[in-house]
């Protein structure tokens, strides 16, 4: 709903900039109620087309070259495409009507302000004079794509992390999951297990750090830790001990992570993976280096049929661009698949804790 109102949004504020943008030349035109003969002036064209040409810049700039170069961060071709097209803008207008008036002759009969001593009559502009109101207007229109485009990025990110923390409930607290983990603490209690115990509380863990933490910006990766172990282990109740080989080396040391950001890519080795066979056993491990965290994964493919409730392509589609938003040049994600193993390699530079970005 919110993606619907910011495109509405968009489309207005487009329409509504695009015609006050075209009528700038009808409104700074000296006296156009007495002299209508000016808009038929090769100067006034000439000022018409460059806003008609400006205009069809700012949405190909909008559309294309920020999406495409600059939020890809290829700068250097971003300011040489800009600097093209500048000049590009302005020849095809000078091209289309070629400036064969003298200013003088179109406008100094209505200026009333004596004449420049400094420039003889009938003498041309100082270039400078002549292409810095061109460069401003230009300029502002970049600077305005800009902003409106991080804008949009932004709200759109705002959106998608919200959609992104819902479709993370789902998938912790779907029907399927809670079935599955009922159903084990069931036979544990059956068997008089004293595991059902430690069952319940890891169960309870989840889902009080899901509601009370997902919704947080960042939490510390210790926190992040503890509840990927309660998943694992809760998984481990259904399979064998050696089917599933979690490791974690190194301190989380007061570091701080992206609440969620990890777990959709654990959940895809046993959605997808072969499991409960110590032959083939899911890998997951994950190395902190001062603040450099390695997750690893490594599962061997299973045949079996994923139901539709349980597929995470959603999820992980959200949680690709979560890191192209938190972490941008701070992430290195990396899938190697073949036809009989998925290996997942993702690296995150992290924050301390008492330096927030």
């Amino acid at each position: 709903m919110k993606t619907k109102t910011i495109f509405k949004v968009e489309i207005i504020s487009f329409i509504i900039g695009t015609i006050v943008f075209l009528l700038i030349p009808f409104l700074i035109t000296p006296n156009i109620g007495s002299y209508a003969n000016i808009l038929g002036t090769d100067h006034f064209k000439r000022f018409f087309v460059e806003n008609l040409l400006l205009v069809a810049f700012f949405f190909f700039n909008y559309f294309w070259l920020i999406p495409n170069l600059y939020f890809k961060k290829k700068y250097v071709i971003y300011g040489l495409v800009l600097l093209v097209f500048f000049f590009l803008l302005y020849q095809v207008s000078e091209w289309i009507f070629p400036f064969r008036e003298h200013f003088q002759d179109g406008f100094q009969m209505r200026d009333r302000r004596p004449p420049n001593p400094r420039r003889e009559p009938g003498m041309p502009m100082p270039p400078f004079r002549n292409w810095s109101p061109k460069l401003l207007m230009y300029i502002c229109t970049v600077l305005i794509a800009l902003f409106l485009r991080h804008n949009k990025r932004f709200q759109q990110m705002k959106t998608e992390k919200q959609s992104s923390e819902i479709s993370y409930l789902r998938a912790q607290i779907n029907p399927h999951f809670l079935f599955n983990t009922l159903n084990n603490l069931y036979a544990l209690t059956l068997t008089k297990s004293d595991l059902a115990p430690d069952a319940v509380l890891k169960l309870s863990q989840i889902m009080r750090y899901i509601v009370s933490e997902s919704s947080n910006e960042k939490v510390l990766l210790q926190k992040e830790l503890n509840y990927i172990k309660n998943y694992i282990d809760l998984q481990l109740f259904r399979f064998n001990q050696e089917s599933v080989q979690y490791t974690v080396k190194g301190s989380a040391n007061q570091l701080e992570i992206v609440p969620l950001i990890l777990i959709p890519f654990i959940e895809n080795t046993f959605k997808y993976g072969v499991v409960n066979d110590v032959e083939f056993p899911i890998k997951i491990n994950i190395n902190i280096n001062e603040n450099i965290l390695l997750l690893t994964t490594e599962n061997y493919k299973s045949n079996e049929e994923v139901p539709d409730a349980e597929k995470t392509e959603i999820g992980i589609s959200n949680t690709k661009k979560r890191l192209n938003y938190f972490y941008p040049n701070r992430h290195d994600l990396n899938i190697k698949e073949n036809h009989d193993t998925f290996v997942l390699e993702l690296k995150i530079v992290l924050d301390a804790e008492n330096n927030r970005s």
